[in-house]
Parts: C-alpha cells; sequence; structure tokens
C-alpha cells in the first residue's frame, strides 16, 4: 500500500520540477532595467479593472513629496508602437528629464536649467525612481548593473 503512493508522489514531483524548468526557460529575459520597469507596468496597467485604477497606474503620484525638490513625476505611455515612459524632476527652473522608449530600447536624458543643479537632479532619480524599483521589486539587475542600454544626451 506504501509503495502505490510512494510512486504517485514521485511522479507529481517529477511533473512539477518538468513544469517549472518549462516556465524558467520561457521566461522573458530583459535586456536592461528600464525595459523591465515598461514591461512590468505595462502588464499591471493591462490587469487593471476600472478606469481609475488605469489612469493611476499611468500617471504615479507617489514621488509628489520629495524634500528639496518641487515635482518629481513619471508618466507611463502605454501603446504598441512608441510607448515607454518619462520621469520629470523640477526644482527651481531646472528640469531633468529621463524619457525611455520602448520601440529603441534607448534612454534619453535632457537637462536645463542651472547646471550645478544637474547632478543633485540626477540623484533625485536614482534615489526616489531606481532605488525604489530595486527596494519594491525583484529583478536581476542593480543599481551597479542597469543592464545593456544606450544612454543618449539631448
Amino acid at each position: 500500500m506504501k509503495r502505490p503512493v510512494f510512486i504517485v508522489l514521485i511522479v507529481l514531483f517529477v511533473i512539477f520540477i518538468v513544469f517549472a524548468a518549462f516556465k524558467i526557460a520561457n521566461h522573458e529575459k530583459y535586456e536592461n532595467v528600464f525595459e523591465e520597469i515598461y514591461s512590468i507596468s505595462k502588464t499591471k496597467y493591462s490587469s487593471s479593472s476600472t478606469l481609475f485604477d488605469k489612469e493611476e497606474d499611468e500617471i504615479e503620484t507617489k514621488y509628489k513629496e520629495i524634500e528639496n525638490v518641487e515635482k518629481v513625476s513619471v508618466e507611463y505611455h502605454f501603446e504598441d508602437v512608441g510607448g515607454g515612459f518619462i520621469v520629470e524632476i523640477t526644482d527651481n527652473g531646472s528640469t531633468y528629464k529621463v524619457k525611455y522608449k520602448a520601440d529603441d530600447k534607448k534612454l534619453y536624458e535632457s537637462f536645463s536649467g542651472d547646471s550645478t543643479k544637474e547632478a543633485d537632479l540626477k540623484e533625485v532619480f536614482n534615489k526616489e525612481f531606481l532605488e525604489d524599483w530595486f527596494e519594491t521589486r525583484s529583478s536581476r539587475f542593480s543599481m551597479d548593473n542597469l543592464g545593456d542600454v544606450e544612454i543618449v544626451k539631448e
């Protein structure tokens, strides 16, 4: 009586292992952290059930209250062609903007205003956007390894 139960358990375990291996083999590999952020956010957006949820996913609002910075906004564009996201950080007339375009998988950086503030605004981007991503999600990327991404200065 014990032997058939043991055999059934072994068969179920083998099926589970094969299924897990199949899922791992077919897992989507992202080239860089920005592609990962866009893709996961797009999946979250498409699974939102109401228009209000979709609007909240399209324009993140959790970055409103950052010490010493006027505004940090994240806006997602979930189109099949031309999709991506824009992170804009503004403080005292200086603006640091990062655009990720999903079509060409490039990151576009631009800065306008007081050049002494550029490093500070980049630090806000790294701390409030990227580090927040790594703290709240499990990612194969890190602050030291953002993946294969071309950064274009505009």
